[in-house]
Protein backbone atom coordinates (compact mmCIF):
# COMPACT_ATOMS: atom_id res chain seq x y z
CA UNK A 1 0.00 0.00 0.00
CA UNK A 2 1.04 3.82 -1.21
CA UNK A 3 1.22 5.43 2.40
CA UNK A 4 3.26 9.01 1.33
CA UNK A 5 3.31 10.21 -2.01
CA UNK A 6 6.32 12.73 -2.63
CA UNK A 7 5.50 14.19 -5.93
CA UNK A 8 2.75 14.41 -8.59
CA UNK A 9 2.11 14.14 -12.27
CA UNK A 10 5.20 17.07 -14.37
CA UNK A 11 7.43 17.29 -10.85
CA UNK A 12 10.66 16.96 -11.12
CA UNK A 13 11.67 13.94 -8.85
CA UNK A 14 14.34 14.87 -5.95
CA UNK A 15 17.37 12.65 -5.46
CA UNK A 16 17.26 12.91 -1.86
CA UNK A 17 13.84 12.55 -1.17
CA UNK A 18 11.25 9.14 -1.74
CA UNK A 19 9.13 9.87 -4.70
CA UNK A 20 6.76 7.07 -2.80
CA UNK A 21 6.81 5.11 0.00
CA UNK A 22 4.89 1.83 0.20
CA UNK A 23 4.48 -0.01 3.48
CA UNK A 24 3.39 -3.44 4.30
CA UNK A 25 0.93 -4.09 6.98
CA UNK A 26 1.34 -7.45 7.04
CA UNK A 27 4.49 -7.60 9.23
CA UNK A 28 4.43 -4.75 11.89
CA UNK A 29 7.21 -3.35 13.85
CA UNK A 30 7.10 -2.08 18.01
CA UNK A 31 10.40 0.18 18.30
CA UNK A 32 10.23 -0.27 22.31
CA UNK A 33 12.28 0.73 25.37
CA UNK A 34 12.79 -1.66 27.86
CA UNK A 35 13.81 -0.44 31.59
CA UNK A 36 17.59 -1.68 32.89
CA UNK A 37 15.84 -2.82 36.06
CA UNK A 38 13.52 -5.48 33.57
CA UNK A 39 16.34 -6.50 31.02
CA UNK A 40 17.82 -9.27 32.52
CA UNK A 41 14.59 -11.96 31.84
CA UNK A 42 14.41 -10.12 28.68
CA UNK A 43 15.92 -12.69 25.50
CA UNK A 44 15.41 -12.37 21.60
CA UNK A 45 13.10 -14.52 19.98
CA UNK A 46 11.04 -14.41 22.76
CA UNK A 47 6.98 -14.24 22.68
CA UNK A 48 5.06 -10.84 23.51
CA UNK A 49 1.56 -10.02 23.85
CA UNK A 50 1.00 -6.29 21.93
CA UNK A 51 -2.61 -4.64 22.78
CA UNK A 52 -3.19 -1.71 20.44
CA UNK A 53 -4.88 0.31 22.58
CA UNK A 54 -7.67 2.16 20.13
CA UNK A 55 -8.74 -1.34 18.72
CA UNK A 56 -8.39 -2.90 22.41
CA UNK A 57 -6.85 -5.98 20.50
CA UNK A 58 -3.87 -8.47 21.38
CA UNK A 59 -1.61 -9.51 18.81
CA UNK A 60 0.83 -12.11 19.80
CA UNK A 61 4.94 -10.72 19.02
CA UNK A 62 8.33 -11.39 19.11
CA UNK A 63 11.56 -10.10 20.60
CA UNK A 64 14.48 -8.16 18.44
CA UNK A 65 17.37 -6.62 18.50
CA UNK A 66 17.87 -6.18 21.96
CA UNK A 67 20.85 -3.01 22.20
CA UNK A 68 23.53 -3.58 23.73
CA UNK A 69 24.22 -0.17 25.37
CA UNK A 70 21.70 1.67 27.25
CA UNK A 71 20.22 4.96 26.03
CA UNK A 72 19.65 7.27 28.96
CA UNK A 73 16.73 9.40 28.90
CA UNK A 74 15.79 11.62 32.52
CA UNK A 75 18.57 9.85 34.20
CA UNK A 76 16.84 6.40 33.18
CA UNK A 77 18.82 3.96 31.40
CA UNK A 78 16.76 1.90 28.74
CA UNK A 79 17.53 -0.61 26.34
CA UNK A 80 16.19 0.02 23.21
CA UNK A 81 14.57 -3.09 20.91
CA UNK A 82 11.64 -4.09 18.48
CA UNK A 83 8.98 -6.26 18.37
CA UNK A 84 7.80 -7.58 15.48
CA UNK A 85 4.05 -8.90 14.80
CA UNK A 86 1.66 -9.84 12.49
CA UNK A 87 -0.68 -7.20 11.43
CA UNK A 88 -3.91 -6.81 10.00
CA UNK A 89 -6.62 -4.59 8.47
CA UNK A 90 -6.97 -2.84 11.81
CA UNK A 91 -3.62 -2.23 13.02
CA UNK A 92 -2.00 0.66 11.73
CA UNK A 93 1.24 2.56 12.18
CA UNK A 94 1.50 4.76 14.81
CA UNK A 95 -1.17 3.63 16.81
CA UNK A 96 -0.02 3.57 20.30
CA UNK A 97 0.20 -0.54 21.55
CA UNK A 98 1.38 -2.23 25.13
CA UNK A 99 4.16 -4.72 24.92
CA UNK A 100 3.57 -7.53 27.60
CA UNK A 101 6.22 -9.77 28.57
CA UNK A 102 6.63 -12.75 30.66
CA UNK A 103 10.08 -12.99 32.18
CA UNK A 104 9.15 -15.71 35.17
CA UNK A 105 6.25 -17.37 36.52
CA UNK A 106 4.92 -19.36 39.19
CA UNK A 107 1.37 -21.17 39.86
CA UNK A 108 -0.05 -21.75 42.85
CA UNK A 109 2.35 -20.11 45.44
CA UNK A 110 2.47 -17.58 47.74
CA UNK A 111 3.24 -14.03 47.57
CA UNK A 112 3.11 -10.57 49.49
CA UNK A 113 3.78 -6.80 49.18
CA UNK A 114 7.60 -6.74 48.63
CA UNK A 115 7.69 -4.06 51.09
CA UNK A 116 6.82 -6.40 53.78
CA UNK A 117 10.09 -7.85 53.22
CA UNK A 118 12.76 -7.02 55.37
CA UNK A 119 16.48 -7.56 55.34
CA UNK A 120 19.21 -8.04 57.68
CA UNK A 121 22.37 -7.27 58.49
CA UNK A 122 23.55 -10.67 57.91
CA UNK A 123 21.23 -10.37 53.78
CA UNK A 124 18.87 -12.79 55.17
CA UNK A 125 15.14 -11.79 54.75
CA UNK A 126 12.32 -12.25 57.17
CA UNK A 127 8.59 -10.26 57.52
CA UNK A 128 7.23 -9.13 61.04
CA UNK A 129 4.72 -11.17 62.85
CA UNK A 130 3.05 -11.58 66.26
CA UNK A 131 4.54 -14.05 68.47
CA UNK A 132 1.24 -14.39 70.41
CA UNK A 133 -2.33 -13.92 70.05
CA UNK A 134 -2.38 -10.93 72.62
CA UNK A 135 -0.23 -9.07 69.27
CA UNK A 136 2.16 -7.14 72.07
CA UNK A 137 5.23 -8.97 71.07
CA UNK A 138 6.89 -9.02 67.60
CA UNK A 139 8.70 -11.80 65.99
CA UNK A 140 11.29 -12.37 63.03
CA UNK A 141 10.01 -14.58 61.12
CA UNK A 142 12.59 -15.51 58.08
CA UNK A 143 11.21 -16.25 54.42
CA UNK A 144 13.06 -17.63 51.74
CA UNK A 145 12.10 -15.21 48.49
CA UNK A 146 11.24 -16.74 45.18
CA UNK A 147 10.42 -14.46 42.11
CA UNK A 148 9.12 -10.86 42.37
CA UNK A 149 7.68 -8.36 40.23
CA UNK A 150 9.04 -5.63 42.21
CA UNK A 151 5.32 -4.62 44.08
CA UNK A 152 4.96 -9.00 44.85
CA UNK A 153 7.51 -11.47 45.84
CA UNK A 154 6.87 -15.31 46.23
CA UNK A 155 7.38 -16.88 49.50
CA UNK A 156 8.78 -20.31 48.90
CA UNK A 157 9.70 -21.29 52.68
CA UNK A 158 9.01 -19.82 56.00
CA UNK A 159 5.16 -18.41 55.56
CA UNK A 160 1.59 -20.69 55.40
CA UNK A 161 -1.42 -19.78 54.09
CA UNK A 162 -3.47 -17.95 56.98
CA UNK A 163 -0.21 -16.59 58.66
CA UNK A 164 -0.62 -12.90 59.50
CA UNK A 165 2.39 -10.49 58.74
CA UNK A 166 2.72 -6.60 59.56
CA UNK A 167 3.00 -4.62 56.72
CA UNK A 168 5.34 -1.62 57.33
CA UNK A 169 6.19 -1.96 60.78
CA UNK A 170 6.71 0.80 62.97
CA UNK A 171 7.75 1.27 66.41
CA UNK A 172 4.31 2.36 67.29
CA UNK A 173 2.41 -1.52 66.99
CA UNK A 174 -0.77 0.37 67.26
CA UNK A 175 0.19 2.27 63.72
CA UNK A 176 0.78 -1.36 62.02
CA UNK A 177 -1.33 -2.48 59.41
CA UNK A 178 -1.99 -6.16 59.42
CA UNK A 179 -1.38 -8.46 56.18
CA UNK A 180 -3.01 -12.15 56.00
CA UNK A 181 -1.05 -14.33 53.55
CA UNK A 182 -4.26 -15.55 51.34
CA UNK A 183 -5.55 -18.99 52.23
CA UNK A 184 -4.32 -21.70 48.98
Amino acid sequence: MITQLNVKEGDIAATTQPAAVVTSFDKMKIDIKINEYDILGVEEGKPVTINIDALDKDYQGTIKNISRVATIENGVSYFESEVDFDGDEDARSGMSAEVRLVTSEADNTTSISAEAIQTAEDGSTFVYMYADDKKKTLKEQPVTLGISDGTFTQITEGLYPGDTILYKPSMNLDMMYGMQVPAE
